[in-house]
């Protein structure tokens, strides 16, 4: 710890993070800074991409991040969530039957009611 504190008052950002990352493996009552996501166990880093993620999805403005958001949900795992950000788009909109086949793909993936239930919808729309 006082070699943490040593570093901080130099401003040896190097030697700081170093400290910071071994007082974490050797007091495991602190949480890592999402910072050092490359030393995290899969769980916590997981946690940390599912809170950021969140974070973002509530910042959305464009289509190219509403893509950025639905990729990122498809890389966890997630199925429900990206099919719901993909059929949120508008019929007039020149994506709309792309994104709608998208989301069908998307949730075939998973053998439940949510995936034959959007099937369902994408087939009943309108596409033109």
């Amino acid at each position: 710890m006082r070699c943490l504190v040593t570093s901080a008052l130099f401003g040896d950002t190097v030697e700081w993070k170093l400290w910071q990352v071994l007082a974490y493996y050797l007091d495991q009552s602190s949480p890592l800074s999402s910072a050092f996501d490359i030393v995290q166990d899969n769980q916590s880093y997981l946690k940390d991409q599912v809170k950021n993620l969140a974070v973002q999805e509530k910042c959305r403005s464009s289509y190219a991040h509403r893509e950025h958001c639905v990729h990122r949900h498809i890389l966890l795992g997630h199925t429900d969530k990206p099919v719901q950000l993909l059929l949120e788009v508008e019929q007039d909109n020149p994506v709309f039957y792309l994104d709608s086949l998208r989301a069908s793909l998307i949730s075939s993936v998973s053998d439940s009611e949510v995936a034959q239930s959007t099937i369902k919808l994408v087939a009943t729309k309108p596409h033109c």
